[in-house]
């Protein structure tokens, strides 16, 4: 939607970065009014959407605060598998269970501390957005 809303704009006003920008604007004056969500959430969404998007088994498995705990930078391809893995073993897996799981995997890299200390703080353990974003 937000693509939509972005190459409207550049059609009718040309592609530059203030059309580009405008339509941005509007995409999250949309999700605001419309979806309820804040600009804040709608970027999470959207950067779920993009990392996930073509996972399915991803985007089944977690609630929308865990994939927001994936979208740290390290957190591989490998890390999600083996975490889809676990959830799948245990649905109800508590949010500190998950994050209990996830900081292990990553300490098993190299830099795995460094990465869990990335790793995004708040949200629910349902699919609703936290109210903080």
């Amino acid at each position: 939607m937000m693509a939509i809303a972005i190459n409207r704009y550049s059609k009718n006003c040309g592609d530059t970065t203030a059309s580009r920008r405008e339509g941005t604007a509007v995409f999250f004056r949309f999700a605001q009014r419309s979806l309820g969500i804040s600009q804040g959430s709608a970027r999470y969404y959207i950067r779920c959407y993009q990392r996930f998007g073509d996972n399915p088994e991803a985007m089944s498995v977690f609630t929308f605060s865990e994939l927001r705990i994936l979208l740290a930078k390290h957190v591989t391809a490998e890390h999600i598998a083996a975490m889809v893995r676990a959830k799948s073993e245990n649905a109800t897996m508590t949010r500190e269970a998950f994050t209990g799981h996830l900081k292990s995997l990553l300490e098993q890299t190299s830099d795995g501390s460094s990465a869990f200390r990335q790793l995004p703080r708040g949200g629910n353990s349902d699919n609703r957005p936290s109210a903080n974003h």
